[in-house]
């Protein structure tokens, strides 16, 4: 690692613990808040930098950001602390559905790094952040910017793949929000003005991309060699199926061919798979079934690939191998450390 990666991996630790000091637990969601929007582009700006002194190719990136800064957040975030505050763990919280204890769906800096990929500048920023919550305040003067909205709106605002129509239809959107004194509720009011001027999605590439990092966090908690157990894989895997697992890796292996023409080949050689998978593990479930709609719509195959790469999906599959049998978690760890001295 150089001066200049060093010099903005402390940077970087220092804007995760930014972002922790002002979260703002919601215990009875099972979340928080943080409402501070330009922390999560400070960080997301330095993210790039570190990515950028490494010239990692577009399509590792978010592998990247796993194998170098992943436990750099889980440390800060699992300890808790909050400047001036109570300690507050916003690594690991509670699924008011399930009780179940679950590590974040998401890393904050990676979605930081997707914030300043896609919006580009912070003037783009500025304009989604304003439209997801700092045009409104609370009783306490405190702006209500909410984070999953600024994620709502990345495919329509994002500067990096314009959609058609984008300044027109941007324009509609940002007057259509301007009409409200409160803050839009996101289900009844939020969502539907996204479907009603943006159109609804073919295939929900969102929901899509939600899950497939859902799976990734929770696999990569489990395979973790300092702190993954052989219990936490086998809970798991019991919660996805052997069975199931296997056809989900399938579908993995599938999409992430580029090459149309190898594509349909291997469309062809698989022979029929189930449009579901019969699981009680609600994300592999659901990206299942949206993989499963990509075989027959190319563009929107394209699109998933663009967020999530060939790459990812293949590293996605390897991991789901790895808890699939304690055998296979240990040919995993000795293939890590292979990778690690040939980039080390």
């Amino acid at each position: 690692m150089n001066d200049e990666s060093n010099k903005l991996l402390v940077k970087i630790e220092t804007a995760i613990q930014n972002i922790q000091d002002e979260t703002i637990p919601r215990p009875q969601l099972g979340n928080f808040d943080m409402r501070n929007s330009h922390l999560y582009w400070e960080l997301g700006v330095l993210v790039k930098q570190f990515i950028n002194s490494y010239k990692v190719s577009d399509e590792k990136i978010i592998d990247f950001i796993d194998t170098k800064l992943r436990e750099i957040e889980k440390k800060i975030r699992h300890a808790g602390k909050r400047k001036g505050k109570e300690s507050f763990d916003s690594w690991f919280t509670e699924n008011k559905q399930t009780k179940k204890i679950k590590p974040p769906e998401e890393l904050w800096v990676q979605l930081c790094w997707e914030f300043v990929d896609q919006y580009q500048d912070e003037e783009r920023w500025n304009l989604v952040a304003e439209l997801s919550g700092n045009k409104f305040q609370d009783k306490e003067g405190n702006t209500l910017f909410t984070r999953k909205f600024a994620e709502d709106l990345l495919p329509y605002f994002s500067k990096k793949e314009p959609i058609q129509n984008a300044e027109e239809l941007q324009l509609r959107f940002i007057k259509e929000i301007s009409r409200f004194e409160k803050k839009p509720h996101r289900e009844s009011e939020w969502e539907p003005i996204i479907s009603e001027i943006f159109g609804k999605p073919k295939i929900e590439l969102m929901n899509a991309i939600i899950n497939f990092d859902s799976i990734k966090s929770e696999v990569n908690e489990a395979i973790e060699e300092k702190s993954g157990t052989a219990k936490h894989r086998s809970d798991l895997l019991e919660s996805i199926q052997i069975n199931e697992l296997e056809l989900l890796r399938k579908l993995l292996r599938l999409i992430s061919i580029t090459d149309e023409n190898k594509f349909q080949k291997r469309v062809k050689d698989l022979g029929k798979l189930p449009s579901t998978i019969k699981t009680k593990h609600v994300a592999a479930k659901d990206l299942y079934k949206i993989l499963f709609f990509l075989i027959k719509d190319m563009d929107s195959r394209h699109k998933f690939l663009h967020r999530r790469s060939s790459y990812d999906l293949s590293m996605l599959n390897t991991k789901l191998k790895a808890i699939s049998g304690e055998e296979y978690y240990q040919e995993y760890l000795e293939a890590q450390k292979l990778r690690q001295e040939l980039f080390s």
